[in-house]
Parts: C-alpha cells; structure tokens; sequence
C-alpha cells in the first residue's frame, strides 16, 4: 500500500447520502492504497449550505434563523462522522488553492461518487474533473452521478482531449448508455454504499433514542408529498405502527416522531431497525436495500414536470428489478409482494465484486 489516491467528492455537504457514500468509497479505496480525502470546500457546494445566504427570499432567512441550533449541531455530527471514519488532507478553499498545491506525479486522483458532475450542483467548477492534477497521474471516475439525463456540457468536458480523467465511471446506466452512443468510453458501476456489506453498515450504525423499544414506520422524503405521508400513516395503522420522519422543516402537520438532526450513524440504523420505509431518496431506497427492509418509493418531480430527476432512481430500482414498490404504479399496498432479498443480494455481491475489479484495476496496475 504505498500508493497515495486522493478523493474528491462532496464530503462536506450537509446530506446524509453525500457523506455515507464519501465514507463508504473512502473505506473501500483504503484497502488497495493509501487514500485521503481532499478537503476541498468548492464554492458552489459550500454556498448550498450556508445557513444564511446572501440574496436569499426573507422567509428562507427566517427559516435558517429559527433552525440554527439544529443545523449546526448537525454539522457538528457530520464532520464527526468524516473525521472518525476517514483521512482528509488540509483544507482547500478554492480551485486555486488545489492548483497551488505540489502533488506527486506518481498520486492517483478520484472523483466521485454522488452527483459531482451535475452542472447545476457545482457550476462547472473544475475540481470535479480533476484539472488541478498534474497532467501525467493517473485521473479516474467512480460512479459520478449527473443526478438526472445527460447535459451537453459534460459531453464536452469529457470529449476534451485536456481533461485529465482517463477512465470514466458513472453510476446511472442510462447515462453510461447515452455516453457511449456518443462515442464516449464509460463502465457503470455501483453507489458506493453498496461496497459495503449490510454487516459493515450494522457496526458503523448507531442507536439512536427515538427508535428505541419501538415498532415504526420510517418516513424520509427529500421533496415534500403529501401522497407518500398519507400511504406512511395508512400503512402505520394497519400495521399498528408508530411513525418516524426524518425532516428539517419546521412544520409539523403530523401526529408522529420528528427527527430533524440526526447523526448519520443514526440515519443508518433508522433504516435497519424500521418495519418499513417510504421515501422518494436516492439514497432512501439505496439503505433500504442495503437494510433487506420492507420499502415503498415515490418518484419525484412528476408533478413539475421535472421527471428527469428521477433518472438515478429509476436506474437503481431497475437494477434489483423492484418497480412493484412504485407508490404511484400500487393499488393496494397490501397486495404487494414480499421482498426476494436473497436475489437481490446476489445482484449487489456481483456488482460489488465488479467494482473493486475496477477500482483494483484503476489504482494497482
């Protein structure tokens, strides 16, 4: 193990799924090499999670004010979680900075996984393509996300012959397919949290009171639905159930349990203790999978007429072959079949065994 790769990913992003895959891709790279994260505070994410921003609508202000102290006692459990489960370098706070630094010819560079070519997320910040990098180290993708269908700009980024990513990995089939028919050279691979197995997930997990001595209904929605939550309690009281939702908004419209700052071990062990789930999360779905849990998705968007979100979901869904858990395509919740977990297990155990075939090949030859 006496090469270094450097990681860059959205670890310092105030989301459950961008810091669980961060720490899941940083395990699974430190066991072929010496990895670490480059604490690189890009401006474009850094913005999405000020607590006040500048130019925001009044009631935004308002609403940041007032959850203060929750959402920097979140922050506070995340960077926790980061610092105790992975290595990060110094702090970058800019793309210049990163140009600044002397980076060995001989490091290995990483982007991925989450949406970190997603033009709308980082502005077409640079660092995601690894152009600080000097021009002759190794430069590789695992399981970039655009988090919805194919931008043109990332077709040229990726046709430009000055980039530095030499392999490319995307995480969305469909994207790996729209890329090829344009003359681009992908793989899919896996969501990195997939690259740990539900055991490792089980002893990174952690207990978390509000979950305790209880039989519960798990709710976490990244866009509000008002068809999800209904479908939740529906299910909650046939099934003589409490509920738990994990939401930040200061609204509370339903008679059940709020949980607005969990850490992320917490997170994790919500999904693995509840009798059920209802999400519209990439990342929702992606840890009831991980859990063997009963669960039931939303897409979202539909009614917006931005569907094209749901690219990752459907994708992922597609995958494991469980589009019968689709809350807009069910009649009767109760008429839906158990989970075959065993097959779907075997899909994850060969995903997996692809993947580190990658990342192997990508780091050690």
């Amino acid at each position: 193990m006496n090469k270094n790769v450097y990681l860059v990913t959205f670890h310092n992003a105030l989301n459950y799924g961008a810091v669980l895959q961060c720490v899941a891709l940083y395990k699974a790279i430190n066991r072929m090499a010496n990895c670490q994260i480059i604490d690189y505070r890009s401006p474009a994410i850094e913005r999405r999670y000020k607590i006040f921003r500048k130019g925001a609508p009044f009631k935004d202000i308002l609403k940041s004010a007032l959850l203060l102290n929750n959402t920097r006692k979140k922050r506070r459990q995340f960077e926790e979680f980061i610092l105790g489960n992975a290595s990060l370098t110094g702090k970058y706070n800019c793309y210049d900075e990163l140009c600044k630094e002397h980076w060995k010819k001989t490091d290995i560079f990483i982007v991925g996984s989450d949406q970190v070519w997603n033009f709308d997320i980082t502005h077409n910040d640079p660092a995601f393509f690894l152009d600080f990098a000097p021009t002759v180290s190794k430069c590789v993708s695992y399981a970039a996300s655009l988090g919805k269908e194919v931008d043109d700009r990332l077709v040229l980024a990726l046709n430009d012959k000055e980039r530095s990513i030499s392999s490319v990995s995307i995480r969305e089939q469909s994207a790996v397919d729209k890329l090829s028919s344009l003359g681009i050279t992908c793989q899919q691979n896996i969501d990195p949290v997939f690259l740990l197995t539900r055991e490792e997930w089980a002893r990174i997990s952690k207990s978390s009171e509000v979950e305790l001595n209880k039989k519960y209904v798990l709710i976490y929605a990244l866009q509000k639905s008002k068809k999800l939550i209904e479908n939740a309690f529906e299910y909650a009281n046939q099934n003589n159930l409490d509920v738990i939702m994990i939401s930040t908004g200061l609204r509370r419209d339903y008679d059940c349990e709020y949980v607005s700052n969990c850490s992320p071990e917490e997170f994790v062990r919500l999904f693995f203790k509840a009798t059920a789930i209802f999400t519209n999360s990439f990342h929702g779905i992606a840890f009831s999978i991980v859990a063997n849990n009963t669960f039931f998705y939303e897409l979202q968007g539909i009614e917006k007429g931005k569907e094209s979100r749901n690219s990752r979901l459907n994708d992922l869904i597609t995958m494991f072959g469980l589009q019968d858990r689709n809350l807009n395509a069910i009649k009767k919740i109760d008429d839906c079949e158990k989970i075959d977990y065993s097959t779907i297990n075997n899909i994850i155990d060969d995903e997996r065994k692809k993947s580190f075939e990658y990342l192997k090949r990508v780091i050690c030859e």
